[in-house]
């Protein structure tokens, strides 16, 4: 099942004076300390790359003609996040009003009830795990780094989880890019599966 509401937030910059060519060969470079998880992500973008076009020399192998290179820092951490849900108390009251007597005869007694529902909202905090993404790329310019993209994913962990082909590849997309703001999984997956069935 796709959560269709659930949102991706990116942020991506450029800088407005470089210029790149997918065809430039690059590296990608990672922490050596990463968990099992993080280096099937390193792998996975790697291979995704390569599906869009990019020509990935290997990981973390510094080369004499790849002056470019992605370096991938994965990154996860607790947030507590407010939550709140409310219950419905519903009373009843049942009153008699005894018959009479009038005019046309006796008039029986019969039973009023009345029913009040009363909200009530209960507030707690919950852990929740994020993943976050921090991939940039660079290029050595007289033998100095200089970064000219950089891209920052922040998704809850178990959604990156069960979509993070979904997510490496929109966010691969975005290379060279600019963008601030949350991308839903509806759109991003609908985005994906349009551009795979081209070919």
């Amino acid at each position: 099942m796709l959560f269709l509401r659930v949102a991706v937030y990116i942020i991506l910059q450029i800088d407005p004076q470089a210029n790149f060519n997918m065809q430039e060969p690059l590296t990608i470079f990672y922490k050596q300390d990463l968990n099992i998880a993080e280096k099937k992500s390193i792998l996975l973008l790697g291979q995704i790359m390569v599906e869009e076009g990019y020509f990935i020399t290997g990981f973390n192998i510094e080369r004499v003609d790849t002056r470019c290179f992605i370096t991938f820092v994965p990154h996860t951490y607790l947030q507590k996040h407010a939550r709140s849900h409310t219950t419905f108390n519903t009373t009843s009251n049942s009153t008699y009003i005894p018959g009479v007597y009038n005019g046309n005869g006796y008039n029986p007694g019969h039973i009023v009830t009345t029913t009040k529902t009363t909200p009530h909202t209960h507030y707690y905090t919950e852990d929740v795990l994020y993943q976050q993404i921090g991939m940039s790329l660079s290029c050595l310019e007289n033998n100095k780094k200089n970064r000219i993209w950089f891209g920052f994913v922040s998704v809850e962990y178990d959604i990156y989880k069960k979509h993070q082909d979904d997510i490496l590849r929109h966010l691969v997309s975005l290379i060279f890019k600019e963008f601030e703001g949350d991308v839903y999984l509806f759109n991003l997956r609908k985005k994906n599966t349009t551009t795979s069935t081209k070919f």
